[in-house]
């Protein structure tokens, strides 16, 4: 991966198929693509990109006398609907809008960002989503319900899939704080009664050796326990002695990300 390129998946034409329910809030489509020039960092300042996206809108009820600019469990429901398309679609949502009173503020996804002064064509994601079928609106997966319930049920489930997605978050210009993240998401669900389980991972032992097992399974090849091994000495090597195994330093340079310390 480079500094210079965008290493993290975004599909322009991806947005939610119609309202689904989702724990106790409902998610429906914005309704339309949200354009956004965003600068061009660190490759060149005064360039711009331009980034289309389809905001989802998150409804549900919160009593009359909650204040929503302190209401933690209210903005955790928003969160964790980000966290869970994260992991279904397998790119980085984020809440780009605190929760509010829809009677103040009816939800709407915003004009494009510098107002376009002039009458265009349309943006690149509607051109796109206009020549097949493979841009078709999506259903949330089916486990997603599921997946929510299990959240509410087992806090070592929660902590490993909201860690997980800071790390995805922090991926484009963190990596090495994002290999932690990441890490630390998968140390999370040692602890969870479901590793025990289905993983036979020993509830006691070595942070390392109970990580290793977690996700043994998982890797394959034979250079499947060298990768481990840099990953995990990687991650202590940041923690603990400040070292950045990834492009961090190198801002700007087409420079690529090294697992070797």
């Amino acid at each position: 991966m480079s500094t210079a390129l965008d290493q993290m998946p975004h599909d322009k034409t991806r947005r939610l198929a119609g309202v689904q329910p989702f724990g106790d809030v409902t998610v429906r489509p914005g309704g339309k693509v949200l354009v956004e020039e965003l600068r061009n960092e660190p490759v060149d300042l005064e360039g711009t990109i331009t980034h289309e996206s389809w905001p989802i809108i998150v409804e549900g009820k919160t009593a009359e006398d909650v204040h929503l600019e302190h209401d933690a469990a209210t903005a955790l429901r928003v969160v964790r609907v980000a966290v869970l398309l994260s992991l279904a679609w397998d790119e980085p949502w984020t809440v780009r809008t605190s929760p509010k009173r829809s009677v103040a503020l009816p939800p709407r996804v915003p004009a494009p960002w510098p107002p376009v002064e002039t009458e265009c064509s349309g943006s690149l994601a509607e051109a796109l989503i206009e020549v097949g079928d493979a841009t078709l609106p999506l259903d949330l997966p089916s486990w997603s319900a599921r997946a929510w319930r299990v959240m509410d049920a087992d806090r070592h489930i929660e902590n490993a899939a909201h860690c997980w997605q800071q790390g995805l978050l922090m991926l484009p210009s963190y990596p090495s704080f994002a290999a932690g993240a990441f890490v630390s998401a998968v140390d999370a669900l040692t602890h969870s009664p479901w590793a025990q389980r289905c993983r036979d991972v020993p509830k006691r032992g070595k942070v390392r050796e109970r990580i290793r097992a977690l996700l043994q399974p998982e890797l394959g090849g034979p250079d499947a326990g060298r990768l481990f091994d840099c990953i995990y000495d990687g991650r202590n090597s940041t923690f603990h002695e400040a070292h950045l195994a990834g492009f961090e330093t190198s801002l700007g340079a087409l420079s690529a990300m090294s697992l070797v310390l």
